[in-house]
């Protein structure tokens, strides 16, 4: 609901800061769609003053609700400029029979509402900063707030005096318009020129605003591209130093081939994010649900673990720890020992033979493989090797023994899930 009256009032605003120079420029009477505009902007402007007296605001991460701070703070705040934009005093001075560019005047007021944009669209990003690049929010409030400001000035410049007379209301905004680019933009072709002291005044000063907003402009375009991809940037520079090292050490080229392939796969495929530094640095409760948001897939797929609660899986996803396999890499092989289990996030491997020419089965993302080291001791009964790069989580024999000591009622569900998956075994191999 607030995002709506947000939205509401940035269009109410941006809508106030079209039509009110417009009808100063060109006298415009108060015609009946305009009447019916400004009873519209009044009515949905006062209602936002008062329902601002009402609306909780966030101070230091905390909501607050009472109703004495949060008048005492927009009665602090915006209220001033919000109430002055309320107030409906071109109308007014239409029923007291005030006419001509003048009397217009009076509907300035309702330009103060366009500095509240700003704030506006702050809160907006605050609450999406996941979804939008700071950069480009603020050189897309730049942009918007110039194209109001280029209005305000070809509506001034016609104002003045400075348009052609005689011309039609279109032919005469479009070229105050191009005059006032042309201005901003210190291109000035000259076809266009003032002729009395206040137009070369006025036009001194679209000069300086249109030198100071051409710089702010360059300077934001050029943050918004350094800062668009700081993070390919990074990686950029690492492959430049990982290359150079290569080639003074002499590494043959097949080899050089594989590292700079390794770490292309490590860029798209985002593994080397730094997961396990990141979780590390969340608080324990945090680190628990970003960690079961982001496992619960992969556990709930393995026959172990669907009887398990949610207690003992967040006890279990803290355990998986992240491995990159390379392709044709065996991690598990026939015969030996088995000390721990896989789960697949991303890639495909296969089951092989102990020679690996013969491939009895192929796991993609979300499938698992040597579950039964978990809580058999027993050697492994198969191979196992990336066919591609393959992403991992692991998780150790040691590990999942302490947390299963802490759930014994568990316990018999394992045996269970063990005794079913050995007969499957034991069919296989026969």
């Amino acid at each position: 609901m607030r995002e709506f009256r947000d939205l509401v009032m940035i269009v109410i605003s941006l809508a106030l800061s079209i039509e009110v120079p417009l009808r100063v420029a060109f006298d415009i009477g108060w015609r009946p769609l305009f009447i019916y505009w400004e009873i519209f902007a009044t009515l949905a402007l006062a209602t936002d003053v008062v329902l601002n007296f009402f609306t909780p605001f966030r101070e230091h991460h905390h909501l607050i609700t009472d109703r004495r701070r949060i008048a005492r703070r927009y009665l602090r705040g915006w209220f001033a400029l919000d109430l002055l934009a309320a107030l409906p005093l071109s109308w007014l001075a239409g029923l007291l029979g005030a006419s001509g560019p003048v009397a217009g005047l009076f509907g300035i007021n309702r330009l103060a509402r366009i500095a509240r944009i700003v704030p506006l669209s702050r809160s907006w990003h605050s609450r999406h900063l996941q979804s939008v690049h700071p950069s480009l929010v603020r050189l897309s409030l730049f942009l918007v707030l110039v194209s109001v400001f280029a209005h305000w000035t070809a509506c001034g410049w016609i104002w003045i005096g400075g348009a052609t007379p005689g011309a039609h209301r279109i032919d005469t905004y479009i070229e105050a318009l191009y005059w006032t680019i042309t201005t901003l933009t210190t291109v000035g072709y000259g076809d266009i020129t003032p002729h009395t002291n206040l137009q070369r005044i006025y036009t001194m000063l679209v000069m300086i605003a249109g030198v100071g907003s051409y710089g702010y402009l360059i300077a934001n375009v050029a943050s918004f591209l350094a800062n668009m991809d700081t993070v390919r940037a990074a990686h950029v520079r690492k492959l430049d130093e990982i290359s150079s090292f290569l080639r003074y050490r002499a590494i043959p080229s097949d080899l050089q081939k594989r590292v700079m392939e390794y770490y292309g796969h490590l860029w798209e495929s985002d593994s080397g994010s730094g997961e396990t530094q990141m979780l590390a640095e969340l608080p324990e409760a945090l680190r628990t649900e970003m960690a079961l948001v982001m496992h619960r897939t992969l556990l709930r797929n393995v026959p172990l673990f669907r009887a398990a609660s949610n207690e003992l899986l967040r006890e279990i996803v803290l355990l998986l720890r992240p491995v990159l396999m390379l392709p044709g890499t065996t991690f598990i092989k026939e015969g030996e020992s088995g000390d721990c289990m896989y789960f697949i996030s991303s890639g495909v491997v296969e089951i092989v033979s102990r020679d690996g020419r013969r491939v009895f089965d192929t796991l993609h993302d979300g499938d698992y493989v040597g579950e039964l080291a978990l809580v058999l001791d027993q050697p492994r009964s198969a191979s196992v090797r990336a066919a591609e790069y393959c992403d991992l989580y692991v998780l150790n024999k040691a590990d999942f023994q302490r947390v299963l000591n802490k759930h014994p009622e568990f316990k018999s569900h394992i045996d269970a899930t063990v005794e079913r998956r050995m007969r499957r075994v034991r069919q296989r191999e026969s």
